[in-house]
């Protein structure tokens, strides 16, 4: 008979009263398709409120709603029906506004009495959707979803490729839907804010320089400024630059012309934007609101790909040109 390896219980109230906050924010953050996303819990003088954001719930007959949501994170050993209700009276007294959604993530778990006092307790307070994650909760969801966190914080490793590919897979469409919510709008078209296009910053994660621009090192710089093209199923398009082409008129073949060479007659020269596409795999967070420098959307990216964030590389041609080349090739020029 082969050997069995067993994992005891998780031990939540081990963690110190902060490192337990960091693991509910990580756990909870993929969770939402958040708007903005607060942890006053670090900074002292919380008012009781660890967690608090505003999402887009979906869920709802595929209507977009706009929600507010308090997470309050206690690392208690044990807790009782009277400390539950004592936790909102808390919150009540310090003159928050009851959210939309409040959740409060504890450190040990609670009787199945206890949870229901808590809820009705919570509607005579005037609380719309309220609920407890337990250590059970948290635990199943740690070795479920988020092996990572799982090691970082306890040490446990389970690593597969299995659940490497499930949580990167989980992770795209959190992204995705994030990026939909405060980047494109309901008709798929870039949000503006009143400007004739869309233009991000682009950030290396790994080289935080901003908003330095004498840069020391070769290649690509650690940011910059891009414009918006359009949505992809994987990703997000953008104009890196414009460039001539060299287009044969027979085979509809194509070059890039390097500004020297003399053009032969079996060449038509066309103008076309060169377009890197960023997948949802290499962002890594996006601040929609920007700073005093550049207050349009800053884009944290993974430069993975050979040391850049773009997937894939292509052309477009320009409107001005396509007139002239649609017999000749498709519009969306390959590399």
């Amino acid at each position: 008979m082969n050997p069995i390896t067993t994992i005891g219980p998780l031990h939540f109230a081990d963690l110190n009263d902060k490192r337990f906050e960091d693991l509910c924010v990580q756990l909870i953050y993929t969770m939402r398709n958040w708007i903005n996303f607060q942890h006053h819990g670090r900074k002292g003088k919380d008012r009781g409120v660890d967690i608090q954001g505003e999402f887009i719930d979906d869920m709802d007959d595929h209507a977009y709603t706009r929600k507010t949501c308090v997470i309050q994170c206690k690392k208690y050993k044990d807790i009782s029906k009277s400390e539950l209700c004592k936790i909102l009276d808390d919150f009540l007294e310090n003159k928050n506004a009851v959210p939309d959604v409040y959740l409060l993530m504890v450190a040990c778990d609670v009787s199945r009495d206890s949870y229901e006092e808590f809820q009705k307790y919570a509607k005579q307070k005037g609380f719309l959707s309220v609920d407890i994650w337990t250590a059970a909760n948290l635990e199943a969801e740690l070795y479920a979803r988020r092996p990572d966190l799982l090691y970082v914080f306890f040490g446990v490793k389970i690593f597969s490729q299995r659940l490497a590919t499930v949580a990167r897979i989980q992770r795209r469409i959190s992204m995705k839907k994030k990026v939909y919510a405060q980047l494109i709008s309901e008709k798929g078209k870039a949000k503006k804010n009143g400007s004739e296009v869309l233009e991000v910053i682009i950030h290396d994660v790994h080289r935080d320089m901003y908003p330095d621009s004498n840069f020391s090192s070769s290649g690509i710089s650690p940011w910059f400024k891009l414009e918006f093209v359009k949505s992809y199923y994987g990703g997000l398009s953008f104009y890196l630059s414009i460039e001539n082409i060299l287009i044969n008129k027979e085979t509809g073949k194509w070059k890039l012309w390097d500004y020297e060479s003399e053009i032969s007659s079996e060449y038509l020269k066309i103008k076309a934007f060169r377009v890197g596409n960023i997948p949802y795999d290499n962002i890594v967070d996006i601040d929609i609101e920007g700073d005093e420098y550049y207050m349009f959307p800053h884009i944290y990216c993974e430069f993975n790909h050979l040391g850049s964030p773009y997937e894939r590389i292509w052309y477009k041609v320009t409107p001005q040109d396509q007139a002239l080349v649609s017999a000749l090739c498709p519009e969306d020029v390959e590399s």
